[in-house]
C-alpha cells in the first residue's frame, strides 16, 4: 500500500496554497489538483489518502463522479469544501453521494487541522488493521 497522503482538489490556487502550506507545516505529505478528474488520474488506486474537494472541483462529474471516485480508490475520505452560498440541500446530497464531511471555506487553519486529525483517528486504524492482516501468515 503506497504512503498516506493528503490531497487539496481545489481550482482556486490561492486557498489551496493556504491549507497545503497549514497541512505541511504538520509534517503532512500534500498534493494538489485542480478538479476531480485531475485528481482521480493522479492518485494511487490502492493507496490511503485524505481529500479536501472543492465544490467547484465537480465540475460536471457531480455526485456521479464522486461515486465513481470512491469505487476506483476505496480508501479514500473525501471531504467537501465550499464557500457559504452552497445549498444545505446540495450539502446533503454530496454527503449522501460518499463525501465524509464538509468545511466551508471559511474554516480557521486551527479548526481545519484538529478536524483532520479527527477523521485521521478514524481512518488509521483500520488502516493499521488491515496492513496487520496483509502483512501476518
Amino acid at each position: 500500500m503506497a504512503a498516506f497522503s493528503f490531497w487539496i482538489v481545489n481550482p482556486d490556487a490561492v486557498l489551496a496554497m493556504r491549507w497545503e502550506t497549514t497541512l505541511r507545516r504538520e509534517g503532512w505529505t500534500v498534493r494538489r489538483a485542480p478538479d476531480l478528474a485531475s485528481f482521480a488520474a493522479a492518485a494511487e488506486p490502492r493507496g490511503a489518502c485524505l481529500a479536501l474537494v472543492d465544490w467547484e472541483a465537480l465540475g460536471q462529474a457531480g455526485d456521479a463522479g464522486l461515486r465513481r471516485l470512491k469505487e476506483r480508490i476505496p480508501a479514500v475520505s473525501l471531504i467537501l469544501t465550499s464557500s457559504p452560498d452552497i445549498s444545505t440541500d446540495r450539502i446533503i446530497a454530496t454527503l449522501e453521494a460518499g463525501v465524509d464531511d464538509f468545511f466551508p471555506h471559511s474554516i480557521e487553519d486551527g479548526l481545519l487541522k484538529a478536524k483532520l486529525r479527527a477523521h485521521l483517528r478514524r481512518l488509521l486504524p483500520s488502516f493499521a488493521t488491515a496492513l496487520d492482516v496483509l502483512r501476518s501468515r
